[in-house]
């Protein structure tokens, strides 16, 4: 998770182009589905 993180970390990785930023490693596995599937009909 972000625990070890900081305010405003999320925005710092997004505007460097990071396209996704996950908060919680809960967010994970639906978040890697999600990639999966747009990777597929890309």
């Amino acid at each position: 998770g972000a625990g070890h993180s900081y305010p405003g970390h999320a925005d710092a990785l997004t505007e460097a182009g990071a396209e996704t930023v996950i908060r919680r490693w809960a967010e994970l596995n639906s978040t890697i589905a999600a990639l999966s599937e747009w990777s597929e009909d890309a």
